[in-house]
């Protein structure tokens, strides 16, 4: 499924921080998990759904999930796709 991605979902969420949590943290962290078989294939759940207002065309944020059966290897975040005043 393709969607108009802004610039603003992979932009950092907290400018201040060291860590940079954006769309793009969250995919690599999930890939790093499979290659470093630190999560199975098959063994988790990721789920990525869109959020809409209205009748917009274009989404204001993303909603991405991640459970496991490790309690200690999960995220549950929404990821902006809009510029946050």
């Amino acid at each position: 499924m393709y969607f108009t991605q802004s610039k603003w979902s992979n932009e950092p969420i907290n400018k201040r921080a060291d860590e940079v949590y954006n769309q793009f943290y969250y995919e690599q962290k999930l890939q790093k998990l499979l290659s470093e078989d630190e999560v199975q294939f098959g063994r988790f759940r990721y789920s990525v759904q869109l959020i809409y207002v209205e009748c917009n065309e274009v989404a204001i944020a993303t909603h991405m999930q991640l459970i496991t059966d490790n309690k200690d290897i999960y995220f549950n975040v929404i990821i902006p796709n809009i510029e946050l005043n």
